[in-house]
């Protein structure tokens, strides 16, 4: 089954085709969408998916991810890759200098648009914000997470065949809903 991955990151492409697994065909696709703003990720992925739909007619998934700081009152959230541009992990690092809660979470929303809808799917990962940036693997915020039960963050320990945790939730989900449904 062919689907479009909406999407400008090749590593979000390439964690989505290992978890989807060989019987799909994941064709990133590059589409100038608007930089959407709402309270959830899953919000943003539907609305994504919809605008992306109307575009190409054809099955497509659209993922949208998050960082939220709980000291924090979850920001920078749905606005994570905004904020992450504009002060990188070394902002957010002085952003929670003197703050002692350092309890955070990825979240994911990955939205299935085709002929009859829009399906999301949501996954979730609890850890720890780093007091500094930590590692050079991965991208994101992965040099300043660290996953529940970890004393290093991702940026330390990933490798490039690797899944984060909270989008192989979802994708898994994902691979359960097309193979039952579609």
């Amino acid at each position: 089954m062919k689907i479009h991955f909406v999407t400008s990151n090749e590593n979000k492409v390439r964690e989505i085709a290992l978890i989807l697994g060989s019987q799909f065909e994941i064709i990133q696709t590059n589409l100038d969408l608007p930089e959407l703003r709402a309270d959830t990720n899953e919000e943003v992925a539907e609305m994504s998916a919809k605008t992306a739909f109307k575009i190409l007619g054809e099955p497509l998934i659209v993922e949208d991810s998050g960082f939220f700081l709980d000291a924090l009152d979850g920001f920078p959230g749905t606005c994570t890759a905004y904020s992450h541009k504009r002060i990188g992990n070394d902002g957010f690092v002085r952003l929670m200098d003197r703050i002692s809660d350092r309890a955070c979470y990825y979240r994911t929303a990955i939205a299935l648009a085709y002929g009859d809808g829009v399906k999301i799917f949501s996954g979730e990962e609890k850890g720890f914000m780093a007091t500094e940036v930590r590692g050079n693997k991965g991208w994101g915020q992965d040099p300043i997470f660290i996953p529940d039960g970890s004393i290093k963050t991702y940026g330390e320990t990933r490798s490039l065949d690797s899944i984060n945790i909270f989008r192989k939730r979802a994708a898994e989900k994902l691979r359960a809903y097309i193979t039952e449904f579609l």
